[in-house]
């Protein structure tokens, strides 16, 4: 789930070893894992249903217990970062429980001051702020806006961070981060109300930045809330393809469930006229996390 696979990845190098020693994160972890092979293996649905309810009776249990740590906080906040990958990876329609109670978590503990002081922890917030972030524009409707209008460098640290292990990657950082912002840029500007003439120009300056630079580019694996956004604001038949084929492509790359579901919702958008506040629409159909 990181933008690059190569010298670090926080899944592996963090939480796989603490699953060693956690029988809740490791119920997410193999929720996970098993969801993902039940995509093209049905047989594996049923494993991962258990793996998922065992995770939750884990963190049903800790949230009663009185002698809350650090290093149960690090548990339970790594074990709702899976179960919302886990979400978006079959589309499941529990990810806004799960979203309100890893913020809640946040706010009854006060992480914010113990996490970040740790690798995990910090790989952990860099996780939660890009869901919360992805996550606005699907549950928050027009308060979404406003988030992502404070859109500031540490919501993209996840992005931000690889620079110091991958500083030959700087370039394709940027333009990533570049993409994302477009993005919100667009569904900022149709939430409230811009003019078309300058939505419709984001629009083509997004496409004409993802001709050469797009799913199937190094990294390009982590666009597929910035080509669903975009994607709700095409209106010819040569962009909706264009969209449609990335998102086909990004699902290939990942086998995540997350694309096809952006693009059977964004067809559900298209049969709206041109110009439609398709923001509320979102609120109102989306069942599942896209990100």
């Amino acid at each position: 789930m990181g933008p690059f696979n190569t010298v670090f990845n926080g899944y592996r190098d963090l939480i796989l070893p603490l699953s060693e020693q956690d029988d809740t994160v490791k119920g997410a972890v193999l929720a996970a894992a098993a969801s993902h092979i039940s995509l093209k293996y049905c047989e594996w649905k049923s494993p991962a249903s258990r793996y998922r309810m065992a995770a939750i009776r884990g963190l049903n249990q800790r949230s009663t217990a009185e002698d809350l740590n650090k290093s149960i906080d690090y548990s339970s906040l790594s074990t709702m970062v899976l179960l919302l990958v886990e979400q978006m990876i079959i589309v499941g329609t529990d990810f806004h429980i799960l979203l309100r109670m890893m913020k809640s978590f946040i706010e009854s503990q006060q992480c914010l001051e113990i996490v970040d002081t740790e690798p995990l922890g910090t790989f952990l917030m860099q996780q939660i702020r890009k869901m919360s972030l992805y996550a606005g524009p699907l549950v928050m409707g027009l308060s979404a806006a406003k988030s992502l209008e404070n859109m500031s460098n540490k919501d993209l640290d996840f992005l931000f961070s690889c620079l110091k292990i991958h500083p030959e990657y700087s370039s394709v950082i940027f333009k990533l981060a570049n993409l994302i912002r477009t993005a919100a840029q667009i569904y900022l500007s149709r939430a409230t109300n811009t003019p078309n003439q300058v939505i419709t120009e984001l629009v083509q300056q997004f496409l004409a930045d993802t001709a050469a630079y797009n799913a199937t580019s190094p990294g390009g694996h982590i666009l597929i809330w910035p080509f669903f956004i975009v994607g709700a604001e095409c209106s010819s038949e040569q962009d909706r393809e264009f969209v449609t084929m990335q998102l086909q492509s990004l699902w290939d790359c990942t086998g995540f469930g997350s694309p096809l579901y952006a693009i059977k919702l964004l067809k559900d958008i298209w049969q709206d006229a041109p110009g439609t506040n398709w923001t509320q629409t979102l609120v109102d159909k989306v069942e599942g996390f896209i990100m």
